[in-house]
């Protein structure tokens, strides 16, 4: 079974360079990737709703959703849209995990912070801490950055042999 992933890229507006292809070559993946220039202007809702979507467009529920949003600046939260997401894939059984993460040098980003939290509380309460969780982080600089995707890839393999043995009917 080969994992999916899409690309959603925001400001003002929403690109998708390119939906549900699998890893096998990621430097395709990163010109695609490439070929978009970032302008001004966020929107988080147009960004989540996109990936929304994308999730319920291409839902196996053998797969396990993630989204990482990942953000330069501050947008209003986008709550209505992420219930909407998140009671979506409750009630399929596959609950949504949220990854959010601040490009700034900024202290705050509530918004981000709010929405991993949002998403959070749709798992159970009584997960263990070694399983998978939403969360927020900070990225101060690139180095950060790269650390936190690539802790974030070594998270995913290690539950990786529990995703791929999800029961659709639990």
């Amino acid at each position: 079974m080969r994992d999916g992933v899409s690309l959603v890229l925001f400001n003002g507006d929403v690109i998708v360079p390119f939906e549900n292809r699998d890893l096998t070559n990621p430097k395709d993946l990163l010109n695609m990737m490439l070929q978009n220039q970032a302008s001004g202007g966020t929107n988080f809702d147009l960004a989540i709703q996109k990936a929304g979507l994308l999730i319920t467009a291409y839902f196996n529920p053998t797969k396990v959703n993630i989204i990482i949003f990942l953000s330069d600046g501050e947008c209003g939260t986008p709550k209505d849209q992420l219930d909407n997401i998140c009671k979506q894939n409750q009630t399929r059984g596959s609950p949504l995990y949220l990854y959010t993460v601040l490009f700034s040098s900024d202290k705050h980003s509530h918004s981000l912070e709010e929405m991993a939290k949002i998403a959070q509380s749709y798992h159970s309460p009584n997960s263990s801490s070694g399983t998978l969780r939403c969360q927020f982080t900070r990225a101060i600089d690139e180095v950060n950055l790269v650390s936190h995707f690539t802790s974030v890839a070594d998270s995913l393999r290690k539950h990786k042999p529990a995703l791929l043995k999800k029961n659709p009917l639990s």
